[in-house]
């Protein structure tokens, strides 16, 4: 029995070795990256690389997990080949990720949350044979009847990772999509994106 609680205190003597902060800290955390953005179900298509910039605010609420909310402006969206253009779907959207952190070692997160992200921006952007044209995407994609419209509000499930070191944080995710882009009869078409962010923590509290 005394092994036992001797083994039980140095893991929990390790695991709070593991502490990032505080409890009851708040952090701040401007942060840019880049985004390689895809749509689940557009043929032949690839993936569009785009910015990502925004700031999270993080609140330690124990030893090991934090919790944290943001805004990112994202660049999303997919390109695809069709002759004799190059296509890309530049779908921008400001997303509002929260997040549980949770630390399992010195400097290193896992994360997991959900997102919702508005549209503020959809062109159908089209380049070949020395062209260059863009269209609002609704009205491009619109035929025979048939109306082609942008969903306003999407969700997703971020899932990453993240290691700190001296207040710089290197930030690693996949957001699943779990809602479609757009209301077109037939399409079950939803974002799914790589994001990579480098951002700095100020201390607020």
């Amino acid at each position: 029995m005394k092994r036992i609680i001797f083994f039980i205190g140095i893991m929990l003597f390790s695991i709070s070795s593991f502490a990032q902060y505080e409890v009851g800290s708040i952090h701040l955390m401007p942060k840019a990256g880049i985004n390689i953005a895809s749509l689940s179900e557009t043929s032949n298509s690839d993936y569009r690389v785009g910015l990502a910039i925004g700031a999270e605010l993080e609140y330690q609420a124990h030893s090991l997990l934090a919790v944290s909310v943001g805004a990112t402006y994202s660049e999303q969206g997919a390109t695809y080949y069709l002759s004799p253009y190059d296509y890309t779907f530049k779908m921008d959207y400001i997303n509002l990720p929260v997040l549980a952190n949770f630390y399992i070692a010195k400097g290193f997160a896992l994360k997991v949350g959900l997102e919702g992200g508005v549209l503020i921006n959809q062109k159908l952007k089209g380049v070949g044979n020395g062209i260059s044209f863009e269209h609002d995407i609704e009205k491009a994609m619109s035929s025979n009847g048939r109306k082609y419209t942008m969903k306003s509000f999407i969700a997703g499930m971020p899932l990453g990772a993240s290691y700190e070191f001296k207040n710089f944080q290197i930030d690693a995710r996949y957001i699943i999509g779990l809602t479609d882009a757009n209301e077109f009869v037939g399409s079950n078409d939803k974002h799914n994106l790589f994001q990579l962010t480098l951002g700095y923590k100020f201390k607020l509290k």
